[in-house]
C-alpha cells in the first residue's frame, strides 16, 4: 500500500487538505473483515480527517494513491476557524462523502452492500449525492424538517442516541430539548433498502505545508483493488 496519511486508530489531531494527487481511502467489508476495499479515491479540495472529527469517532484509513501535496492544519486551528464563520461550519458540516457514509451503513442490517471495489466505489458516489445532511443546533427551536423519504442516522457521538441509530422524524423535537451540542444527521434514501447493491445508488458536493507523500513503490495488483 501507499504511505499511510491517516489510521483509522485515534481521532486525528490535525487535518490535511489535499492540494495535489489522489488519496485511497481503505475499508474492511462486513462479508470479508480481512480484505481491504478502496471505499473511494479523493481528489484535490478533500480535507482528509474532517469526517473523523466530525463523527467524534476515527473512520478514515488513508494511503497516499499518488505523489501529493497536502496542507496541514491542526484541528484546533481549523475548529476556531468554523467557530468565527458560522456560514462556512454550517457549509463544511453538510457536505457529505463516501468517508461520512460507509460507517453507518456497515450498521444498518438487512442493506445489500456492493462486495468488490470496482462496484463500491460507483455506488458510493452516486449515494453521496442522494444522501442529505441536516445540524439541528442544541437547545433551539429549529426549522429543519426530516424528510420522510428518508433514513435518518445519527452522525455524531456523544449525543442522547448513539452514533448510528435511527431518528425517526417525530422524535425530533423531544430530543432537541435534550442535545448538549449540535447534533449532525444523515438521511439516506428509504429506497436503498429495497434495491440490490449495484442499483443501491439510483442515477439522479494558517495552515502549513506538509511533506509531500508518495506511493509504496512496489505494489501487488491483487493487494490493491481498483
Amino acid at each position: 500500500m501507499g504511505e499511510a496519511l491517516l489510521h483509522a486508530d485515534a481521532l486525528p489531531s490535525t487535518l490535511f487538505l489535499l492540494e495535489s494527487g489522489e488519496l485511497r481511502q481503505l475499508v474492511n467489508h462486513p462479508s470479508e473483515p480481512d480484505r481491504s476495499l478502496t471505499l473511494a479515491l479523493h481528489t484535490p479540495g478533500f480535507i482528509a480527517g474532517w469526517a473523523s472529527l466530525q463523527a467524534g469517532q476515527p473512520l478514515e484509513f488513508l494511503t497516499a494513491a499518488s505523489e501529493c501535496t497536502v496542507l496541514a492544519i491542526p484541528t484546533s486551528d481549523w475548529l476556531q476557524l468554523l467557530q468565527q464563520h458560522p456560514s462556512l461550519a454550517l457549509s463544511a458540516q453538510q457536505q457529505l462523502s463516501p468517508a461520512d457514509l460507509w460507517p453507518l451503513l456497515q450498521q444498518q442490517p438487512n442493506l445489500p452492500l456492493p462486495t468488490g471495489s470496482k462496484e463500491l466505489r460507483p455506488w458510493m458516489r452516486r449515494l453521496s449525492q442522494e444522501a442529505h445532511c441536516v445540524v439541528i443546533p442544541a437547545g433551539q427551536p429549529s426549522q429543519e424538517s426530516l424528510d420522510p423519504a428518508c433514513r435518518w442516522l445519527v452522525a455524531t457521538s456523544g449525543q442522547p442516541l448513539p452514533y448510528g441509530s435511527e431518528l425517526l422524524p417525530e422524535q425530533l423535537p423531544t430530543l432537541q430539548g435534550q442535545l448538549q451540542q449540535p447534533l449532525r444527521l444523515i438521511g439516506l434514501p428509504q429506497s436503498l433498502w429495497l434495491q440490490t447493491p449495484l442499483a443501491a445508488a439510483p442515477a439522479l458536493a494558517q495552515p502549513t505545508a506538509a511533506a509531500p507523500l508518495r506511493p509504496a513503490a512496489a505494489i501487488p495488483a491483487e493487494e490493491v483493488a481498483s
